[in-house]
């Protein structure tokens, strides 16, 4: 989203919250409201986020390519093992 290419992470999440309260199934809120809360620090709620968007979205690459970045991120064995998953399911 552009807010967050402006680095406006708050206004962000808030806008893809609203997004989703309208459109729950959107991915693409899903999305942005998972890179907004990553770059704020909130890994877990990203997590969430990207993993509900799945959920709603299975076969979008984008999610699955945001999730696997954020799991190798974290970084233990059992969420590269996932992280691996994700990135093979973007392709």
């Amino acid at each position: 989203s552009v807010l967050i290419r402006l680095e406006r992470y708050e206004e962000a999440a808030q806008a893809a919250t609203a997004a989703l309260e309208r459109s729950p199934a959107s991915a693409i809120a899903h999305l942005n409201l998972g890179a907004a809360y990553a770059a704020l620090g909130r890994p877990n709620d990203a997590l969430g986020v990207f993993v509900k968007g799945l959920q709603a979205a299975p076969d979008s690459a984008p999610l699955h390519n945001n999730l696997a970045n954020l799991l190798a991120r974290l970084g233990t064995g059992d969420q590269l093992e996932k992280a691996l998953h994700h990135f093979q399911e973007a392709l």
